[in-house]
């Protein structure tokens, strides 16, 4: 009876993974019935696309469902008309090197991705063609090249953009002659976006990548650019601009207006300037850094100093408040930094340094710097030996920074090594001693001696 019954519930599981399972499928059009989408002779194997499947579409004309569906839709050639929609997690690759026809809607709340280098063109003359692009919120239209190009037949074409139209790749323009309808986010990352009918900005955001002094993002508009919307910036690749480093992003013909908000990197103080051609962004500041705690000097070699402290502050010397960050303590002189040299800030935007000593003796300074921040360099502090003398113009300087708190320290001197008389005493104490000898100038040689008792 156990033996049936294990036998019994295997056989359960395994169908209810088989009714469960899903299989995707690659489908390459051929169009060899129809135009209609849904007639399963239309495509090699012979059936319908669905939501899991691989769709290929090189040639010939194409007329899509409202609802179509496909997981991963390469189209590389011919023409659609209908509803092609773009779901939620799904792709569509334009590719191909010739003129890809739209004469319907294309509606997109996954992700477009061109690398055509041809065009698309958007027939646009209701009731006959509908051919415009939806880009929905959380879709993204990203274009990865120079060569291709948006292009309209009736100059009635437009790109309604919710989501976000970017181009992310290639040195050169791509041309967008539609109008764009911008609600949600324009950003050009690379090259540059060139707009041959003016958009309309109200609403949405434009906003440029930065990736080096040389290598950033712009757009271009012909025309006079109403200036609405939000204008921003993206720091890309790990890049920190400095202080006074300047942007052309974006230029016109003329313009009016100026953009109501900014999404501007909050590390960096930015100025923007109109001029009657370019806008431009300038870093007029960037957050620093500043030793709220300083290192504290008179310590021996190999003796941990009390903790140093460095904290992120605004560009106006306010603190920042700011988790995470690493912050890293190099020399700026001297030698000999041993200890943890990087530390994060906790969430009040201070990094604590609590095992640092030194090697060397002699004077030091600690720079404090981070990848965002303007760097900053301690006051100079001294790391010392157990003893020290210096000749000064009042007498003999003698320095002890050994232990000094066990009992009370009496400086002897001589002039014959022999007869040693008491000068000086200091009781216990946890600072260093220092006495001055103004007497010794009265002497060609004087020889003195430290005894703790």
């Amino acid at each position: 009876m156990k033996r049936i019954l294990y036998v019994f519930v295997l056989s359960l599981v395994g169908l209810g993974f088989g009714s469960n399972k899903v299989r995707s499928a690659i489908l390459t059009w051929n169009g060899s019935t129809s135009t209609d989408w849904n007639n399963a002779t239309n495509w090699l194997p012979q059936q319908v696309p669905t939501s899991a499947d691989h769709v290929i579409f090189n040639s010939g004309t194409l007329t899509a469902p409202t609802n179509g569906a496909f997981a991963i839709m390469d189209w590389k050639g011919g023409s659609v008309s209908g509803a092609l929609t773009v779901a939620s997690g799904a792709v569509l690759n334009l590719g191909g090197s010739g003129t890809l026809n739209l004469y319907g809607a294309l509606t997109n709340a996954g992700t477009v991705v061109v690398t055509n280098t041809g065009n698309l063109r958007l027939w646009y003359s209701p009731p006959t063609y509908t051919g415009a692009i939806y880009n929905l919120a959380g879709g993204l239209f990203d274009i990865q090249n120079d060569q291709f190009y948006l292009y309209n037949t009736y100059g009635t074409e437009f790109f309604n953009n919710a989501g976000t139209l970017r181009k992310s790749a290639g040195s050169g323009t791509t041309a967008i002659y539609p109008i764009v309808n911008n609600t949600g986010l324009i950003e050009a990352d690379s090259g540059t976006l060139g707009f041959q009918t003016i958009p309309n900005l109200n609403g949405g955001e434009v906003r440029f990548g930065l990736s080096s002094l040389t290598n950033f993002g712009k757009i271009n508009i012909l025309g006079n650019a109403n200036l609405t919307g939000t204008v921003g910036i993206a720091l890309l690749g790990g890049y920190v601009p400095v202080t006074n480093n300047s942007f052309a992003v974006l230029s016109y013909g003329s313009h009016t207006g100026i953009f109501a908000g900014k999404d501007l990197p909050a590390t960096l103080l930015w100025a923007t300037n109109y001029t009657a051609t370019t806008f431009t962004v300038t870093v007029a500041s960037m957050n620093k850094l500043a030793f709220t705690t300083q290192p504290v000097g008179g310590k021996l070699t190999n003796v941990i100093l009390a903790p140093v402290v460095v904290q992120v502050e605004s560009p106006t010397s306010d603190p920042m408040a700011t988790n995470g960050v690493p912050i890293t303590l190099s020399l700026a002189s001297g030698g000999g930094l041993q200890g943890t040299l990087t530390q994060n800030t906790d969430a009040s935007g201070k990094a604590t340094f609590s095992d640092l000593k030194f090697n060397q003796t002699g004077f030091k300074t600690l720079r404090a710097s981070s990848a965002s921040q303007t760097a900053t360099i301690s006051v100079p502090f001294k790391i010392v030996a157990i003893e020290e003398e210096q000749w000064t113009t009042n007498g003999f300087l003698l320095s002890l920074y050994g232990t000094n708190n066990i009992g009370t320290t009496i400086i002897y001197a001589t002039t014959n090594l022999t007869s040693w008389i008491p000068i000086y005493t200091n009781p216990p104490t946890t600072n260093a001693i220092q006495f001055l000898d103004t007497a010794s100038t009265n002497y060609r040689a004087r020889y003195y001696r430290a005894v703790e008792q």
